[in-house]
């Protein structure tokens, strides 16, 4: 298993953690909305995790300044892109208690963004010290 995989299943586990240790209280119209909400974070984010890899760690392509910096423009829209999305899907719990998602995104994604920050970071040095070897 590569470091960029590791990466993942940590990044996948810490969002199983913080989903377990939330106050989200399933409602009778909703009685399966935590694994409900963990599957569909769990898939924005290993989409983010892939577009990630595709976009920043192509190593078959030399980038030019300009290339890396569209790509990182590229990864800053997805990664925006999910935090929307993450936001929709938390948008029926803000009906019910508009404190749980305000708590969610604020604490709980604050935390998914540094692990994916530091899972590309780690990856991507990982690359960068292939390379070098190469």
């Amino acid at each position: 298993m590569t470091d960029f995989e590791n990466q993942r299943i940590l990044c996948l586990e810490s969002v199983r953690l913080v989903l377990d240790n939330s106050n989200i209280t399933p409602k009778e119209y909703m009685p399966d909305l935590p694994e409900t909400l963990y599957e569909e974070i769990k898939s924005t984010i290993e989409n983010y995790l892939f577009m990630a890899r595709s976009e920043q760690f192509n190593t078959s392509v030399s980038y030019t300044n300009e290339e890396l910096f569209d790509s990182f423009k590229s990864l800053w829209s997805n990664f925006k892109k999910s935090v929307r999305l993450l936001s929709n899907i938390l948008e029926p719990l803000s009906r019910v208690d508009p404190y749980v998602k305000q708590n969610i995104i604020s604490l709980g994604f604050t935390h998914f963004k540094s692990i994916i920050i530091e899972s590309t970071s780690i990856a991507s040095i990982v690359l960068i010290d292939q390379n070098k070897e190469m």
